[in-house]
C-alpha cells in the first residue's frame, strides 16, 4: 500500500508542477547503428497510413513503428539526398531530391522530374502540396515553381542577392505565405490555372533560413541569428537572440520547437517558443547534437521527432516529462530528502534533512523546520502535562542538533504519523500534533486495524 501511495507521489510532483521546475523529457537516439542509411537527417513527413518517411542524406526510411526500410540508388530511389516529402490527395509520395529535381512514388516505382520537364530549378528546399489548390508547390535555391500533375509554373522575383531562394511555404485557411532567403514575404496568389498565379509583397523580415506560421503569427529564423516574429493582425514585430533556425513543429499546447545550428560555429540545438519566451531546451530534452536540421511532431503519440545533421535523430516523448523541484523553489538552498508520501488530498509530504515540507495541490506549500516543529511538540506535551524541566526524554531530545524526518505513514483515519530524530508524532488534517512520543530510530507500520508496529516494539493507537 505504501509503494502506491509513493508512485502516486511521483506522478504528481513529475508531471503537474511545470511552472516552478526544470522539465526533462525522455528521448531515444537512432543512428545508422540501428538501421539508418545516414546520421544526417533533412526532413520527417508522416503519411495518412501513418508511416513516418524519413529523407537523409544517404536515402528514403519508412518506419511503420517497428521496422525501418530503406530505399537509395541500391533499392530502386535514383537519387539519394532527399531534403523534403509531402503527400498527395491519390497517396502519392512527392520527394525533393536536392540537386536533381523531384520525385513521385506511387508505393511501386518512382517518377522522376527535372528542370528539362519544366521544373523552375533541381535544387528544391521544401515541398508543399495544397489541398485546397490540388498542386504542389516548390521552394527552390532559384524560384518557386508549381506544379499540378501535368504542367509546371515558375514564379521570379527580383532580389539583391541575385537568386529567388525561397526557403518557406506555410498555407494558413486564408493566405499561402512564400519567405524568400533575401527578400521578402510574399502571398502565393493561385488562379484555377496554376499559369496565371502570382506573388504580392506582404512585408520584408530578417535574412530567413525559414518560416512557421501559427495563429496569426509569423515566425522566421534568420542568419544574422535572430529568431523573427512578427502579428499579422497587428504588425507588430520582435526579434530575440538565437542560433541559425532551420525549421519548426508546433505540439497540442501551443508549444513551438524550433530546430537551430549556426553552421559556422558550435552553437545550436532544440529550444522551445511560448507565449514570447524563447528557451533552451537542448538539454532537457537529452539531445546532444548542436545541428539540428529538422522536426516533427506527431500528434498521436505525442513524440517530437528531431533530426541532426550528424547524430541522427532524436525521437523525444513530450508525454512522459519529468520535472524536477529545485531547493530555492522552497526557499532552501538545499533539500536532502529522505522520505516521500502523497495523502488523500494531493498533499504531498516530504520527509528531509532539517525539514518537513508538504507540497500541496495549488502548488502552495507549508514548511515545518526544527524550531516550529518544536513548538507543536511543547505545546501537546504542556497539554498533557508533561514537565519539560525534569522530564528526562525531553532534555535527550531537545539537545539533539541533527532534525531528520526519515518515515511517513498515513493511520486508517487519515491522520499522518512521521518518524524522525526527534520522536514520532502525528499530524491530524489541520496539522496539530494528537500523539507524541520519544522513540528513537525504528519504522512506523499500521495494520488494517490501525495497530502501529515501531521497529520491534507493538503499542496500540485509538483515537476517539
Amino acid at each position: 500500500m505504501l509503494s502506491s501511495k509513493k508512485n502516486k507521489f511521483i506522478f504528481i510532483l513529475f508531471f503537474f508542477i511545470e511552472i516552478v521546475v526544470a522539465q526533462i523529457s525522455p528521448s531515444v537516439n537512432i543512428t545508422i547503428n540501428d538501421g539508418l542509411p545516414s546520421n544526417d537527417i533533412k526532413c520527417f513527413y508522416k503519411d495518412s497510413r501513418g508511416l513516418l518517411w524519413i529523407g537523409t542524406e544517404a536515402g528514403l526510411c519508412c518506419y511503420d513503428g517497428s521496422v525501418l526500410k530503406i530505399f537509395n540508388e541500391t533499392s530502386g530511389l535514383k537519387y539519394d539526398s532527399v531534403w523534403s516529402i509531402v503527400e498527395d490527395e491519390k497517396k502519392n509520395l512527392w520527394l525533393s531530391l536536392y540537386g536533381h529535381g523531384l520525385a513521385k512514388y506511387d508505393g511501386k516505382k518512382f517518377v522522376y522530374y527535372n528542370e528539362k520537364d519544366g521544373l523552375v530549378n533541381n535544387s528544391i528546399r521544401k515541398i508543399h502540396y495544397s489541398k485546397k489548390y490540388r498542386c504542389l508547390i516548390l521552394a527552390t535555391e532559384k524560384g518557386l515553381g508549381l506544379f499540378d500533375g501535368k504542367n509546371f509554373k515558375s514564379l521570379f522575383q527580383n532580389t539583391s542577392w541575385g537568386s529567388f531562394q525561397v526557403v518557406g511555404i506555410e498555407e494558413t485557411s486564408e493566405k499561402i505565405y512564400i519567405t524568400a532567403s533575401y527578400s521578402n514575404v510574399f502571398n502565393l496568389i493561385i488562379d484555377k490555372d496554376i499559369q496565371n498565379s502570382r506573388l504580392e509583397k506582404v512585408f520584408t523580415p530578417i535574412i530567413s533560413y525559414s518560416s512557421f506560421v501559427s495563429d496569426n503569427t509569423y515566425l522566421s529564423g534568420g542568419a544574422n541569428r535572430f529568431l523573427f516574429v512578427r502579428n499579422l493582425k497587428t504588425n507588430k514585430e520582435n526579434t530575440i537572440p538565437t542560433p541559425i533556425i532551420w525549421d519548426f513543429a508546433k505540439d497540442d499546447d501551443n508549444n513551438i520547437y524550433c530546430a537551430s545550428w549556426n553552421v559556422t560555429d558550435p552553437k545550436g540545438g532544440l529550444f522551445k517558443y511560448h507565449n514570447g519566451k524563447l528557451t533552451d531546451i537542448t538539454k532537457q530534452a537529452n539531445i546532444t547534437s548542436t545541428m539540428l536540421w529538422c522536426l516533427l511532431y506527431d500528434k498521436e503519440t505525442k513524440q517530437l521527432w528531431v533530426g541532426s545533421g550528424d547524430k541522427g535523430i532524436y525521437r523525444v516523448d513530450l508525454s512522459k516529462q519529468i520535472n524536477f523541484l529545485k531547493p530555492s523553489f522552497f526557499g532552501l538552498k538545499e533539500l536532502e530528502i529522505q522520505e516521500l508520501y502523497n495523502d488523500a488530498n494531493n498533499t504531498t509530504w516530504i520527509g528531509a534533512k532539517d525539514n518537513i515540507l508538504l507540497l500541496h495541490k495549488d502548488l502552495k506549500y507549508t514548511l515545518f523546520d526544527k524550531a516550529s516543529i518544536w513548538k507543536k511538540i511543547l505545546n501537546y506535551l504542556q497539554q498533557k502535562g508533561v514537565n519539560t524541566k525534569t522530564d528526562k526524554d525531553y532534555k535527550k531530545f531537545y539537545t539533539r542538533n541533527n532534525f531528520t524526518s526519515f518515515n511517513i505513514v498515513p493511520d486508517n483515519e487519515g491522520n499522518i504519523w512521521v518518524n524522525t530524530t526527534i520522536g514520532t508524532f502525528c499530524f491530524d488534517k489541520n496539522y496539530k500534533i494528537l500523539f507524541h512520543k520519544f522513540l528513537d530510530g525504528g519504522h512506523l507500520v499500521f495494520d488494517e486495524k490501525d495497530h502501529a508496529y515501531y521497529g520491534l516494539m507493538y503499542f496500540n493507537i485509538y483515537f476517539h
